[in-house]
């Protein structure tokens, strides 16, 4: 005499979805915390990836604060043209006020000498 067990299945249909929590619920109690330790390991970040985007994180910051940096320095360079530029103009409209305060007082000796 041969006895052949049931499935779950075979004995009801709505059964399949409790077996199947028996058995993961039984994976869980005889593997204990190696099979959470597994779950939690599958599902956690890839160190190297992490790295990764913290590094990318790292080197977009760098790259717009140099940008910023260099448009500053642009800006500042822009305006010490400038300053020159002035100041060459400046130079030069102060020669020409003190060529003609000379002319004034070389005009006014030759009077006084008179």
């Amino acid at each position: 005499f041969f006895f052949k067990q049931k499935t779950a299945y075979e004995i009801s249909a709505c059964l399949v979805g409790s077996e199947m929590c028996i058995r993961d619920r039984y994976q869980r109690r005889v593997h204990g915390s190696s099979y959470e330790a597994a779950i939690k390991e599958r599902d956690a970040p890839d160190p190297i990836e992490v790295q990764m985007g913290e590094l990318r994180r790292k080197r977009h910051f760098a790259e717009k604060t140099l940008a910023r940096l260099s448009s500053e320095m642009m800006h500042k360079e822009l305006r010490i043209v400038e300053l020159e530029s002035e100041n060459k103009g400046l130079k030069a409209t102060l020669m020409e006020q003190a060529a003609a305060l000379n002319e004034r007082r070389a005009k006014l000796t030759a009077s006084a000498d008179n």
